[in-house]
Order: C-alpha cells, then structure tokens, then sequence
C-alpha cells in the first residue's frame, strides 16, 4: 500500500497524459476496490478517490500508463502495454519486475491515428480506444492477437 492511500485493494486510476509537457504535476487517483455488482442488491458505489499528486524530478514528462507491482497483491492477468502499431503483453516476475510474456507481439499498424488506452476482454482479445481525430470522434476497436 503506498502512504496516503485507502487500506486493502485499490483500484488507481491515472491522469498523467501530458501531451505538450506542460502540466506542472499529474494526479492518481487511488479507491478501494468496491465489491463487485452482483453480491449485493442496489447500485454499487466506491467510497471517495483519495488523489495522490506527484512531480517528475525531470519537470513535465507525457506518460500514458503506470503499472503497479504486485509484490503486494494478487496479479491474474498478463500486462499489456500498446504503442500506436504494437501490443506487447508482460508478466510480473522477481520483485515485481515485468518480464516478456512470451506471447507475440500483436501488430495493430494503421488501426487508429492515435491510439490511447487498452483494456482486457480476455487473455488474447483487446478492447482499444483512440483519442478524437479532427472531426471530433474517437474509436473503439476490439482486436484479436495472437496467443
């Protein structure tokens, strides 16, 4: 657990896209991780994200994910990580360290203009979002890559 964070699981969700390397600082957001719906009857609600504000020691910096180490919790699944042709899947090994997967690279070349987040829909098969071209619409593409 990392100071100031909620105790137990916690799901950290990252504002730290800085495109024109200008933000001053970056935000993430840390909650603990809400049961998941079907344990209980009515909405589902988290308890307040607390924000941990950080600075890069090197001034403004554009980074577009984070990964947090396991060595303190359970990882189920591998780690992607996607460049704008690329999807390269990771595992966590000695200290939480990640290692290549072993998988193929899945080439996504020319799917999007500029490709932004990646999520799991399972261990081979990708849910991709892309930011909004000129006319102002984003993507969302599912792929399948190789196992």
């Amino acid at each position: 657990m990392t100071p100031g964070t909620p105790p137990g699981a916690c799901l950290y969700i990252a504002d730290t896209g800085d495109n024109e390397m200008a933000r001053k600082s970056v935000v993430i957001y840390a909650v603990a991780e809400p049961d998941p719906p079907g344990r209980r009857s009515g909405a589902v609600r988290s308890a307040p994200a607390t924000a941990l504000r950080l600075k890069y020691t090197g001034g403004p910096d554009d980074v577009e994910a984070i990964y947090v180490s396991p060595r303190d919790s359970a990882l189920y699944r591998l780690v992607a990580i996607r460049t704008y042709s690329e999807i390269y899947t990771f595992v966590p090994g000695e200290g939480g360290r990640l290692m290549p997967s072993g998988r193929p690279v899945c080439n996504v070349t020319g799917l999007e203009v500029q490709g932004e987040a990646i999520d799991f829909l399972d261990d081979s098969t990708f849910a991709l979002t892309s930011e909004a071209d000129r006319r102002g619409r984003g993507s969302i593409h599912t792929v399948r890559c190789p196992e």
